[in-house]
């Protein structure tokens, strides 16, 4: 069974376990009947774990109160709020219920291209820094603020730490 758009839209309730803004939980409660908000771990009473058809979470665990995932019963879809399911599918929760085959299929989504905008800015970021020798600035910058090497050390440090092998030949 692969879940669509339609399949979607006929769920009902949502139960989210890691933390939001206001601003976006607001959006979830437009698009859903019931939405169940417990983030940072806190307990979650049975009733919305016994309704959740769709649980929103972090791709690392699943919450405390989720033993299994089998007290989710009417739970038709996971979305995580990260790219990767490495770490939700080796937990405990996840290897039962593949281990079972159950007759019902939960389907799992990633949030894929959520680091879209962040990546790019960190490696420019990464490259002016090398470039710069930045690394290598932090740590004469250290050494000199702990007073233990004369101007002239300083600098033999800061030479040692940049100089590049010159090609003979």
């Amino acid at each position: 069974m692969r879940l669509g758009l339609r399949t979607l839209a006929q769920m009902d309730t949502l139960l989210v376990t890691i933390r939001i803004p206001d601003a976006q939980l607001d959006k979830m409660r437009q698009a859903f009947k019931s939405v169940h908000y417990y983030p940072d771990n806190a307990p979650i009473p049975p009733e919305a774990l016994e309704t959740a058809e769709m649980l929103f979470t972090s791709g690392a665990r699943f919450a405390s109160s989720i033993k299994s995932l089998d007290g989710l019963p009417k739970l038709k879809h996971i979305q995580m709020g990260s790219a990767g399911a490495n770490g939700i599918l080796g937990t405990a929760q996840m290897k039962e219920y593949l281990e079972k085959q159950r007759a019902r299929e939960i389907t799992l989504a990633g949030a894929s291209g959520t680091h879209v905008l962040s990546i790019p800015n960190y490696v420019v970021a990464m490259i002016i820094t090398l470039y710069h020798q930045l690394h290598t600035q932090i740590i004469v910058a250290r050494v000199s603020l702990c007073g233990h090497l004369s101007a002239s050390a300083l600098s033999r440090l800061h030479f040692l730490l940049t100089a590049r092998p010159r090609r003979s030949g």
